[in-house]
């Protein structure tokens, strides 16, 4: 779009609703169809006062006024050629390094061992972090089938009681690990394990508890009447099916797919991406 053409069209506008041809809601509804995108995917629209040029600055979601017939690519960006290109370019290359492709030094196949995956204890930065983490739940006597009510709950080093309904809480924690079970001592035995708990230092976690406050009874086995003393022979067990062969090397079941392939489907996928951001090649 031409902005000095746009202009002159907006001026046209003015005078139409200066000469009561128009409305004031026509007047706007004509303007908003004068605006457009730049090659850097920016939004400029005219002023309906001013008359002046803007565009939309998602970044600081402001109209930042300037000329879009002098303003140039922002500095230190990428336009949106670049960034598709690269985008495309580091794609393929993840493709080809993943899947084998005949001398590609391919850097993990399937049939191999998993890669470890980051805990979350790993992934969280404790250092500045915020002391807003919540550990709360609710303790359940399994005997009773009551809350268990004036009991301890130890949550790392902090110790928090239960209320009337089996209810506890803890606030103000720090990011990390905190380990959560009940003190017990001679008011019954816990239902489980102790629990991990990871927190960001921002969020909440709930862990619901149980425990016996009496012993748990034991499982009684009612003897069944013989009906049958002849003794059913066993059946005869199949023969073990042979496994298949495995495939070349290379990953199980994976195709030698060509570099041609990749080329291609680089080629379509740009086309597309340029038909849909409106990029001039």
């Amino acid at each position: 779009m031409n902005p000095a053409v746009l202009k002159r069209q907006y001026q046209s506008l003015q005078r139409e609703l200066a000469s009561g041809q128009i409305d004031a809601a026509a007047f706007t509804a004509a303007l908003d169809r004068l605006g457009f995108y730049d090659s850097q995917g920016r939004y400029w629209q005219i002023g309906a006062q001013s008359g002046a040029w803007y565009f939309y600055d998602p970044q600081s979601a402001n109209w930042i006024q300037a000329d879009p017939s002098v303003a140039g690519p922002k500095r230190g960006g990428l336009s949106a050629r670049s960034i598709l290109i690269t985008n495309l370019v580091a794609a393929l290359l993840l493709v080809w390094l993943v899947w084998p492709v005949e001398g590609a030094p391919a850097l993990y196949q399937l049939g191999d061992s998993p890669l470890p995956t980051p805990t979350l204890a790993t992934l969280l930065d404790t250092t500045g972090a915020s002391s807003n983490g919540t550990i709360s739940g609710t303790l359940t006597d399994l005997s009773s089938g009551r809350p268990g009510a004036g009991i301890e709950v130890v949550v790392g080093e902090a110790v928090a009681r239960t209320d009337e309904n089996g209810n506890f809480a803890l606030s103000g924690l720090e990011a990390g690990t905190y380990v959560v079970s009940p003190r017990l001592e001679d008011q019954g035995t816990p239902a489980q394990g102790p629990l991990f708990v990871n927190l960001d230092g921002q969020s909440q976690a709930i862990v619901n508890l149980a425990y016996y406050s009496q012993a748990q009874p034991l499982p009684t086995d009612t003897p069944q009447a013989v009906l049958n003393t002849v003794p059913t022979p066993l059946p005869t067990p199949l023969p073990a099916a042979t496994p298949p062969a495995l495939p070349n090397a290379g990953g199980p079941g994976i195709p030698q797919h060509q570099p041609l392939v990749f080329m291609g489907l680089g080629l379509v996928l740009m086309a597309l991406g340029s038909i849909l951001l409106k990029t001039p090649w």
